[in-house]
């Protein structure tokens, strides 16, 4: 059984290892104006949402940059972001997880 010093530790260490993922998960993403135009990539964007009045963000997945017909007179954008969400960050894409020891085989 601990005692309240011990869950005191045990909460603090929680917490500053949620922070640590926090931040490690801040560092992946990259400004959209440094994006590769040259291979598939994860992209975050944000998008106003007139019903709750506040910006919302998601990712898109796999995306790649397009450079339409010149003659559709439509400018070039990362083709898998829906149109009207706006791309602000993007990442690579991550890598499949490695199973761990115990894990069913996929």
């Amino acid at each position: 059984m601990m005692n309240a010093q011990q869950e005191i530790e045990m909460a603090q260490m929680a917490r500053l290892q949620k922070e640590a993922v926090r931040n490690m998960a801040k560092a992946l993403w990259r400004p959209i104006a440094s994006a590769p135009k040259d291979r598939t990539i994860d992209i975050a964007a944000k998008h106003w949402n007139p019903r709750t009045d506040k910006f919302e963000m998601a990712r898109f997945t796999d995306c790649k940059w397009f450079v339409p017909d010149p003659m559709t007179k439509r400018e070039p954008h990362f083709y898998g972001v829906a149109a009207d969400w706006r791309p602000v960050y993007w990442m690579e894409i991550p890598d499949v997880p490695i199973p761990w020891e115990g894990a069913c085989d996929l």
